[in-house]
Parts: structure tokens; C-alpha cells; sequence
């Protein structure tokens, strides 16, 4: 069974490649050693200081690797390289060829926003006239603000997006997606980038949840991220389901447009 792997630098800490396994050492903390053959993806932030040896590992063993920054937000992947010519590499290949993909590929986006939208005010009990992102996501921190400070659950929900991200990298790695065409292939086509705006939306709920753990004494302060990353994985079932179908869409809608 393969599991996620988060590593914290919150002292000096390297991540280096040692036989079959990557070893993490942190200063002041014993040696660490994680069999690659047991990593399903790696998540890092702090002071981290990677050997190239143990990046390269990551990618051959079809071991994703997302970069968060201090706040939890996702600033990069390393997504192993894979054949380009599957049929749904070609697919992307043929619709960022259109002259109008930007318009078609944005009008999809929205529309899967759009549900997102729907199915989080309907679970808040929320009813606005305005639905456009701004105007909704205004509505819903006003009601997250009645149960704790605004900043602090912005600050919890950039670290869920962060650890959503490297979950999207995942199913991205596993659907045999290939880095260099949903990544950029054109400018402003970022298919996991869009993947986490879709499917953050969810994620205000779960920051409802763990800010009234906070309060029973059921969850630990969201200082640190390690705890927070622990409460994401406590639902990971639901969230490879939501990923998937959105992949599910993405290709159904790209087999349309063929």
C-alpha cells in the first residue's frame, strides 16, 4: 500500500536518495528513511534541500512531487515524463491547435466551476442572486467569519488547496497525462492549476470542520501544516472521487469536441 508523503522543513532538513528509499534528515531529528516503492506522492515545503538523485527517483518511480510555498499554496510540480502520443495527450494536442480554444476550454471550466458553486451553497444553505466566483466566494467567508477569523480560515484553506494540488498531480501522473502538454502548452491552458480553482470550492466546508474541531479541542491550531495535512488525509476517499470525475469530464468533453 503506497501513502502520501509530507515533508516540513521547519528546521534545515535534505531529502537525499539512499538505495530503494529517500532519506530525510532534519537537524536535530533522527534519519528518516521512506521506500519509494511505498510513496504515492511527495509534498514539500520550508527549508528543503533536495539532491538531485533523490528528484530524479521520485520521477522514475511515477512519484509526483508538489512545491508549496511557506503558506501552503502550491507554486510547482515535478510530474514524471510520459508517452505524449496516448489518445488523450492528442486530444489536448488537437484542441489547443483550434484557433478559439481558449474560449471553448474557458466556457468548460466555467461550467464546472459553476456546479461547484451550486453544490457548496446548497450545503452552506446559502442563497445568493450573484453567482459569479467573487461575489459567491464574498457570501461564503461573511458566513465563515460568524464561527472564526477570516484570515485564519483563508490561511487553513490555502493549505488545503496546497495538499488538493498535490492529490490532482497524482490522478494527473496515474491518467498518464503528459507534464509538458497540460502544463503551458499554451499560454494560459493549466489543467491542474484549473483542476484545484474548480475543486477548492469544496474545501470551504472542511474548513468549517476543522475550525470547530479547533474549538472542541478535536483538532490542533493550524500553525503548523503537518496537523492539517493529517485532517485532509482523513477524507481522501471523497477527494479522489471528485478528482476523477473531473478528469472523467475533462476527457469525455475533449472526445466531444473530436
Amino acid at each position: 500500500m503506497t501513502k502520501p508523503l509530507y515533508v516540513e522543513g521547519k528546521s534545515k532538513t535534505k531529502i537525499a536518495l539512499d538505495g530503494p528509499s529517500l532519506e530525510v534528515l532534519a537537524e536535530g531529528s533522527a534519519r528518516r528513511r521512506f521506500p519509494l516503492c511505498r510513496v504515492s506522492r511527495l509534498l514539500a515545503w520550508g527549508e528543503v534541500e533536495w539532491s538531485h538523485e533523490a528528484l530524479v527517483a521520485c520521477l522514475d518511480h511515477g512519484i509526483p512531487v508538489t512545491f508549496l510555498a511557506g503558506d501552503g499554496s502550491a507554486r510547482g510540480f515535478g510530474v514524471p515524463a510520459c508517452d505524449p502520443a496516448t489518445r488523450d495527450n492528442q486530444r489536448i494536442e488537437a484542441l489547443l491547435a483550434r484557433s478559439d480554444w481558449a474560449s471553448v476550454y474557458g466556457d468548460w471550466i466555467r461550467s464546472q466551476e459553476r456546479r461547484e458553486i451550486l453544490h457548496v451553497l446548497k450545503l452552506a444553505g446559502l442563497r445568493v442572486s450573484d453567482l459569479r466566483p467573487e461575489a459567491v466566494r464574498e457570501a461564503v467567508e461573511e458566513e465563515l467569519s460568524l464561527v472564526a477569523p477570516i484570515g485564519l480560515c483563508r490561511r487553513l484553506k490555502t493549505k488545503l488547496e496546497g495538499f488538493l494540488a498535490g492529490r490532482i498531480s497524482e490522478h494527473v501522473a496515474r491518467a498518464g497525462l503528459a507534464p509538458f502538454v497540460v502544463v503551458d502548452r499554451r499560454p494560459g491552458f493549466h489543467l491542474p492549476r484549473d483542476a484545484v480553482r474548480v475543486l477548492s470550492w469544496r474545501l470551504y466546508g472542511d474548513v468549517k470542520r476543522y475550525v470547530g474541531g479547533m474549538e472542541s479541542g478535536a483538532a490542533a491550531p493550524a500553525g503548523s501544516a503537518k496537523p492539517v495535512a493529517g485532517f485532509y488525509e482523513s477524507f481522501t476517499a471523497r477527494e479522489d472521487r471528485r478528482i476523477a470525475r473531473f478528469l472523467d469530464s475533462f476527457r469525455f468533453w475533449l472526445g466531444g469536441l473530436a
